[in-house]
């Protein structure tokens, strides 16, 4: 059985103040980039609509990409449409309907980062016409000091606002807070179990 990060966290984890162990974020960041780098190097895909809700987890610890139905064909690296995916994970390019590539999904897993690290979105809007405002004209969000560098240092690119500025796949796996994630040995179907295990014993 696969749960979306999005229900596990809203549904599980926060209402006992449960939060992702920067391991786990890790892994999830390293399944993600590895699913969106196969998609682009064998498939010529971009997914475009990266968020919580469509990340999978399941009990063997197997993290995964779910719903490709607004993924699309990128024509000379570019895409070549605009206006799809869930506003709120929007990269400030495709708000302001400029081209773009894979580097709008590398936005939209640092939002997403983000949220399962503080388990909630890191915007605070009105209206969805505000959110946009938000996303295109103030500071791009960050995570606490609470975390480690690494970490936060690999958000703050993801989220740069300049797509140009923005890592692509290759890149990222350069870091050293992903290296040290894809290397680490950490069972997350063991902690997921022990998360929901303890949930029924209550």
């Amino acid at each position: 059985m696969a749960m979306c990060l999005e229900k596990l966290y809203k549904n599980h984890l926060s209402p006992k103040d449960i939060y992702f162990p920067e391991c786990i974020l890790g892994k999830v960041a390293v399944s993600v980039i590895q699913a969106l780098k196969y998609l682009k190097d064998t498939h010529n895909i971009i997914h475009r609509d990266i968020k919580p809700s469509n990340i999978l987890i399941d009990w063997n610890g197997y993290i995964k990409l779910c719903d490709f139905g607004i993924a699309g064909q990128l024509i000379d690296s570019l895409a070549s449409t605009s206006s799809l995916g869930c506003t709120a994970y929007l990269s400030p390019e495709r708000i302001k309907r400029e081209k773009y590539d894979i580097r709008a999904d590398v936005w939209s897993l640092g939002v997403t980062l983000i949220e399962l690290a503080m388990l909630q979105y890191p915007y605070t809007f009105q209206n969805p016409f505000d959110l946009m405002c938000c996303i295109t004209d103030n500071p791009t969000p960050r995570l606490p000091e609470s975390f480690s560098k690494e970490f936060r240092f690999f958000v703050d690119k993801c989220l740069e606002k300049k797509a140009s500025s923005r890592p692509k796949y290759p890149d990222l796996m350069e870091f050293d807070w992903y290296k040290s994630h894809q290397d680490m040995e950490i069972d997350v179907g063991e902690w997921l179990s022990a998360v929901l295990v303890e949930e029924e014993e209550d």
